[in-house]
């Protein structure tokens, strides 16, 4: 008879989860560092159900799709691409109720990697 207590929560906890509250909009902080220059910061609000990209100086882009939009209706996605149009990246985050994130990115010598949540320091390509 102690069980079902816990058993209930358990069950209105999992129920809560699933009708989670889609934002209104969804912010990504971060940076793309490449061979340990300068970081390239951005900090972009887009509105739930929307895609937008973002073209950095060094001719990278980043493209997002916020949960709600084409293709995505409970997830949210960010696509790393370089200057040719190459995908360097691709990450998919399974969050109807997503807020907020952070990311980075580091490419060394031509490998990408990436860094959720973002670190206070990027690491060199040294340390890579």
């Amino acid at each position: 008879m102690k069980q079902a207590p816990v058993v209930s929560i358990a069950l209105l906890g999992l129920c809560a989860s699933a009708f989670a509250v889609t934002p209104a909009s969804v912010q990504f902080v971060g940076s793309l560092q490449q061979d340990g220059a300068t970081p390239v910061t951005f900090d972009i609000q887009i509105p739930s159900g929307q895609t937008a990209k973002l073209e950095l100086g060094d001719g990278h882009v980043l493209a997002f799709a916020t949960s709600g939009s084409s293709g995505n209706p409970d997830k949210t996605t960010v696509l790393l691409t370089d200057a040719s149009g190459k995908q360097l990246h691709s990450q998919t985050i399974p969050d109807a109720g997503l807020a907020s994130t952070s990311f980075s990115y580091s490419i060394c010598n031509g490998k990408t990697r990436f860094m959720s949540p973002a670190p206070e320091d990027m690491p060199s390509c040294a340390r890579q």
